[in-house]
């Protein structure tokens, strides 16, 4: 993304969202599951990991919120109070139950900023400033993550010391917010139009949490309309995004835990590696944007699960081989093509699942962010137990196991897809 970008599309207020990206994506990954760990096992430190995603499933309560009552301001910094406060008291605790609501606050107020986030930009400016708008916001949220990776990098010895930093980003975030953050005026939802900019949008996605702030759809009217569309080949395409997230966030979830474990890296190295990834990822979002325009948004799916393939073969091979002390370098290199292949997977995925999809775009988006939200807490919490009572190694395995199966179900909608079943065409045939 160029300067001038910035400087035309960019606003005052996402530079200090941007703190958030620091704290979210880049610090509480890496020690969130480092601290409960210490004083628990695997098991309980994936239920902690999904309490924080699950925190983030009320994206949509504060949506509605902020359009009913006009409260986009005070809930957009309301997130900042909470995720600095529960971050404080995090490091300090050693009961799971607070481990656990400390975690759910944390999830909840990284999606109120973000959830308002959006809709200043929805509500605020022309669509056709959108697409830069959001890709000035998220790029500044991307070189957060990798900020607070590097500082998790150096600090992750004092988890502590990095959870207390932490907490004070969120000052600095919440007053430049406060200072620039334009005025809402109360008025209603703008369903269709947030409808259609969510489809057209290609954004530099780099977690879970910005796919669920933007759920349009309630996660159980989403998961009732799964079962009728399973025929489709939309239906089938949701059910290969569900194998290729659970298979990705497995690794994702307890990630510092798992390297430390297999390949005898500590969080200082992993979290470079992580870094890295995230780094390459943020300028691999418009091409595939371009690419997906050029040969299909199917296509730019398949090199994600690809190279996701590549990643977790080459982990779990060298993870039961270390061939002349290779795994240590081959793991953590490999590692870097999974945060990359974010990029392709989430700009293909979210356009190929509304082009799939006779619902319209809100619905189907809904069923897409819904099942993205399921694997994430899933994963959470199948790589805790997996790794407690199988090992970490095992983790690999399943994920190359979600990986493989997500890349034959790909296969299959891409060799349909140009053959529509007799549904579908029933559907679309005029009367």
């Amino acid at each position: 993304m160029k300067w001038a970008s910035f400087k035309r599309f960019g606003s005052p207020w996402f530079y200090g969202y941007g703190f958030q990206g620091i704290v979210v994506l880049g610090i509480v990954p890496i020690l969130m599951p480092l601290i409960v760990s210490e004083h628990t096992g695997a098991s309980t430190a994936g239920l902690v990991v999904a309490s924080f995603y699950v925190g983030q499933l009320l994206g949509p309560l504060v949506g509605m919120l902020s359009d009913r009552f006009a409260l986009h301001k005070p809930l957009y910094l309301s997130g900042f109070v909470l995720l600095g406060g529960a971050l404080v008291f995090f490091p300090y605790v050693q009961d799971t139950s607070f481990w656990l609501i400390l975690a759910f606050l944390q999830g909840f107020g990284s999606v109120a900023s973000n959830t308002v986030a959006g809709i200043f930009i929805v509500e605020r400016y022309e669509k056709s400033e959108w697409d830069e708008r959001i890709g000035v916001m998220q790029t500044l949220y991307g070189v957060g993550q990798a900020i607070g990776l590097a500082a998790a990098a150096v600090l992750f010895p004092e988890p502590a010391v990095a959870y207390l930093l932490a907490a004070a980003l969120m000052i600095p975030g919440m007053l430049v917010g406060y200072a620039s953050l334009p005025s809402m005026r109360k008025q209603q939802a703008h369903s269709r139009l947030r409808g259609e900019f969510e489809h057209k949008r290609h954004l530099p996605f780099r977690s879970p949490m910005v796919l669920l702030s933007k759920l349009e759809l309630s996660f159980h009217q989403a998961i009732l309309k799964i079962p009728a569309l399973l025929t489709s080949r939309f239906g089938l395409f949701i059910v290969g995004w569900f194998f290729i997230m659970l298979g990705n966030w497995l690794l994702y979830n307890l990630y510092p835990l798992l390297m430390r474990s297999v390949f005898d890296m500590d969080a200082d190295v992993s979290s470079v590696y992580n870094a890295l990834g995230a780094i390459i990822g943020i300028f691999l979002y418009a091409p595939a944007g371009m690419l997906g325009e050029k040969i299909g948004d199917g296509k730019v799916v398949l090199a994600g699960i690809l190279a996701s393939l590549l990643a977790v073969g080459l982990m779990a091979f060298f993870a039961y081989f270390n061939f002349h002390g290779l795994a240590f370098f081959i793991g953590g290199l490999a590692f870097v093509l999974i945060p990359a292949s974010w990029s392709p997977l989430i700009v293909g995925g979210t356009s190929w699942s509304a082009e799939l999809s006779s619902l319209s775009q809100g619905e189907a988006l809904g069923i897409f962010n819904s099942t993205t939200a399921l694997a994430c807490v899933i994963s959470a919490l199948g790589a805790g137990y997996i790794a407690e009572f199988v090992g970490y190694k095992a983790i690999l395995l399943v994920s190359l196991a979600f990986t493989v199966l997500s890349l034959f179900v790909i296969l299959r909608v891409m060799a349909t897809d140009a053959a529509p079943t007799e549904t579908e065409a029933s559907v679309t045939k005029a009367p």
